[in-house]
């Protein structure tokens, strides 16, 4: 099978004499008109090499055979994360889910250069589990936003304003005074995007021009016959390419396309973009600058094979991840079972819970609460499980030090690190 080149690449040719214009457009012709090619209606801004930028071009994809395997091989990975999870207990499910969320947050601000803390990331998720109301912290509105969108009650993107609501909701006290739109609903003035001695790429100039970019987004973000995968990494790049807004364009990009992938995928690879993306990051920067680049013509074909790439090796980490946090559970609880063989039932299943959340928490801030333990268990058995019940089993696991308090407000005990083995034979 012959490696797809972008245009820039494909004029080189095989030789050392690169192929004349007149063949490069023959090539373009072929391409946009091909029977497996999907050509849009949406004109993004492209790059020439005197840094000028303009939109004579349509978008377009060559739907290969590769991109077509990785959109198969996604939703296959899809369902075997969730075969994976549901062969783990609740704690375990939601601690890791906690966890990810995390990282998700963590890293689509690293990736900005907005510097952020896992520890309040994580604290903050956990007072969502525990409905604690405190004043609004930073980042709070971000969680809230993703956390929405994992529960289905995300926003439809139907006109305008919604994109902008979607906006104001996700970073909500992040931004400086000087950053919010100057227009509108978007920026009305000029940006460019670059370091202060380069420019990269110059997005559209005012609201007017955004606005029509925007609007076509739209009509195609709703356009059910084309693949969800396909809309999801084109809404991404049109996203960012349009730069609607004078900040947080990157970490709106970034939770469309989780929020995208949310409603068809698994929660689990929804959670795991802005991570795998910065472990690619350099690539990352390089197809939005290919694609960006006037000489290719808005061809996105290879755009989307790099980022459908990207998410697959996210979700492969994953699967990895909870398999290997899965035994670790397996291993361990057959270790503290024996151990602690003169614990009632009762109090061996609530042992059970701080030994998930401990191994499939990032750390205690995205741990069991104590509450949570007491709500789960009544819920699943309340007969069995009268809330003093539980109380009284943390209590005296705690008597016994097997667990320690880390926090009074909320409650959180923690399962003691000498009990646990993370490193073993397999």
């Amino acid at each position: 099978m012959l490696e797809y080149k972008l245009l820039e690449k494909f004029k080189y040719g095989t030789g050392t004499q690169s192929l004349s214009d007149e063949e490069i457009e023959k090539e373009y012709q072929n391409r946009i008109n091909g029977y497996s090619t999907r050509v849009t209606n949406i004109y993004p801004y492209l790059i020439n090499r005197n840094k000028i930028s303009s939109n004579h071009y349509p978008l377009f994809i060559v739907e290969t055979v590769k991109i077509n395997e990785l959109f198969n091989e996604i939703q296959t990975e899809s369902k075997n994360i969730e075969k994976i999870a549901t062969n783990l207990p609740g704690i375990a499910q939601s601690g890791y889910i906690n966890s990810l969320l995390q990282n998700e947050i963590f890293f689509t601000n690293e990736i900005e250069g907005v510097k952020t803390n896992k520890e309040e990331i994580g604290t903050i998720i956990g007072d969502s589990v525990s409905k604690k109301r405190n004043k609004r912290r930073r980042l709070e509105s971000t969680i809230r936003r993703y956390q929405a969108a994992l529960a289905k009650k995300d926003i439809r993107i139907e006109k305008l304003e919604d994109i902008r609501k979607l906006y104001d909701d996700l970073l909500n006290g992040e931004l400086a005074d000087d950053d919010l739109p100057d227009g509108k609903l978007f920026r009305n003035s000029k940006v460019y995007i670059g370091g202060e001695t380069e420019i990269i790429f110059n997005p559209p100039a005012n609201e007017d021009l955004i606005s029509i970019q925007l609007t076509k987004l739209i009509e195609l973000m709703n356009d059910d016959s084309i693949n969800f995968l396909e809309r999801a990494f084109i809404t991404h790049f049109v996203f960012e390419n349009t730069h609607p807004f004078r900040d947080g364009n990157g970490r709106m990009g970034r939770y469309l396309l989780s929020s995208y992938l949310s409603k068809k995928l698994d929660q689990f690879t929804a959670l795991s973009i802005s991570s795998a993306i910065h472990i690619e990051v350099q690539k990352y920067y390089r197809i939005f600058k290919d694609a960006d680049n006037i000489f290719n013509r808005a061809d996105l074909t290879i755009f989307i094979t790099e980022m459908a790439k990207t998410v697959l090796n996210g979700q492969r980490r994953v699967s990895e991840n909870l398999l290997i946090r899965k035994e670790l559970l397996d291993y361990n609880w057959n270790h503290l079972n024996n151990r602690f063989d003169d614990l009632t039932e009762n109090e061996k299943t609530v042992l059970n819970i701080f030994l998930q959340s401990k191994l499939f928490s990032n750390d205690d801030s995205t741990g069991v609460q104590d509450r949570e333990i007491i709500s789960f268990l009544n819920n699943t058995d309340h007969k069995r499980f009268p809330r003093n019940t539980v109380k009284d089993a943390i209590s005296y696991l705690e008597e016994r030090n097997i667990i320690q308090k880390i926090k009074s407000a909320p409650l959180q005990h923690i399962l003691l690190d000498e009990y646990i083995e993370k490193e073993f034979n397999r």
